[in-house]
């Protein structure tokens, strides 16, 4: 079974954070934690979830490399 992420906005505090998340977990109004460099950090609330921006793991991993190649083709 594949998973499949979407991007959401999510709010802690005053901070805002775009993201993705795994679909079971992409519920406004749903309250998540997310793995920083210190650990687990809790109270996030998913303000919205856009379905439309819903990709695999597989794509989303590929995605996520891409910007190795944009610096590559623009370094002179």
């Amino acid at each position: 079974m594949t998973t499949h992420y979407v991007q959401c906005e999510l709010s802690r505090h005053r901070l805002v954070q775009v993201t993705w998340l795994p679909e079971r977990f992409a519920r406004e109004g749903r309250f998540v934690k997310l793995k920083e460099e210190g650990g687990w950090q809790d109270g996030w609330r998913v303000v919205t979830a856009y379905p439309g921006a819903r990709l695999s793991h597989d794509v989303l991993m590929e995605r996520s490399q891409d910007y190795k190649r944009t610096r590559a083709a623009s370094e002179i």
